[in-house]
């Protein structure tokens, strides 16, 4: 069996390697760590994003990653029809979903769009899960999905979860549990950092109750994440290179001085596109253009040279450093 590919993986040339597409910021969970609903924008139709998509073919080479993400991104009506025309331009798009949208009649229709792989979310075990996700039942219900799609789907399923002060204890047995029960290629972790959808705030390190602030609780993440990284060494599907593993301690035991002395990588190899269409490399940062815009020219352009050399002093921790575009090359 040939072993999958790691979830991020840079290509080898200069173009950006983690494409995020966030396709809605519209979201049908209130979750405690995301706040996306929060976010009143106003989303680009259907033929400005596949006008987008052919624009992204002229200019970067395949094959490429493409990750479409939210909110919820099964709240659009026309996402197969965007994977559809991802898949035929020679990208893998993959979806990340809640789960609560996706019905047996869904993932058929996903899969004949060309979906390269499907990727669940989950933030601890059962009651945990739906504790967090404030929707009693979903964790049973993405176990379900999981089970059948294991058996009459070939998709590539993954799991990406959450490590939090809630629940960092059950990640290993979550680990046990999906690895042991469902066809999944791999388990992908997160560490908890301040949402995305709202202005960002160093009060959340002090104030957030998923932040393991007390000496026991950040203890308890920390054991989670050496046991964690001993289960990948011990062959368990975990994606995480381990060195990531080392940069969350460092993350968890000093989240405002980590980062101060080391310049921040994003802009070099990320492209996000936000849900109201604007093209960034760090959506903390203000944008670059929009989608209507060619991809390539705003990736060459004064503007995001000038982009980048401001990033490079940023000294946060957000969910592009810390968690998507990490690479085992980065510094810690």
């Amino acid at each position: 069996m040939t072993a999958p590919r790691r979830c991020y993986e840079r290509p080898p040339d200069d173009l950006p390697w983690f494409v995020n597409l966030c396709v809605t910021a519209r979201c049908n969970l209130n979750c405690r760590m995301c706040q996306s609903n929060l976010a009143n924008l106003r989303e680009p139709d259907t033929d400005s994003w596949l006008r987008f998509f052919e624009r992204l073919a002229r200019w970067l080479p395949r094959p490429r990653v493409i990750t479409l993400t939210g909110g919820e991104p099964l709240l659009r009506d026309d996402l197969d029809v965007m994977i559809r025309a991802l898949a035929k331009e020679g990208f893998e798009p993959r979806l990340n979903t809640n789960g609560i949208l996706l019905t047996v009649e869904r993932l058929a229709q996903l899969e004949a769009a060309g979906l390269g792989s499907l990727i669940f979310s989950f933030h601890g075990l059962g009651e945990t899960h739906d504790r967090l996700r404030d929707a009693p039942g979903l964790y049973q219900g993405l176990c379900d999905m999981l089970e059948y799609a294991s058996r009459h789907s070939a998709l590539p399923l993954r799991a990406v979860a959450l490590v939090s002060a809630a629940g960092a204890a059950e990640l290993p047995e979550l680990v046990r549990r999906l690895s042991g029960a469902y066809r999944l290629e791999t388990i992908h972790f997160q560490a908890i950092i301040p949402p995305l959808a709202v202005p960002w705030s160093w009060e959340f390190f002090d104030r957030d109750p998923l932040w393991p602030r007390d000496p026991q609780t950040l203890a308890a993440v920390l054991a989670a994440l050496d046991e964690l990284e001993q289960m990948k060494s011990d062959g368990w599907p975990i994606n995480n290179p381990a060195a990531q593993f080392a940069l969350w301690r460092g993350y968890f035991r000093d989240p405002r001085g980590f980062f101060a002395d080391q310049p921040c990588r994003v802009a070099r190899d990320h492209l996000l596109v936000t849900a109201d269409g604007a093209v960034t490399f760090c959506d903390h940062h203000g944008a670059l253009g929009t989608i209507a815009d060619d991809p390539g020219e705003l990736w060459r352009s004064p503007a995001a040279a000038r982009l980048r050399e401001s990033m490079t002093g940023c000294a946060r921790g957000c969910n592009y450093r810390v968690n998507c575009c990490y690479t085992q090359g980065d510094s810690l």
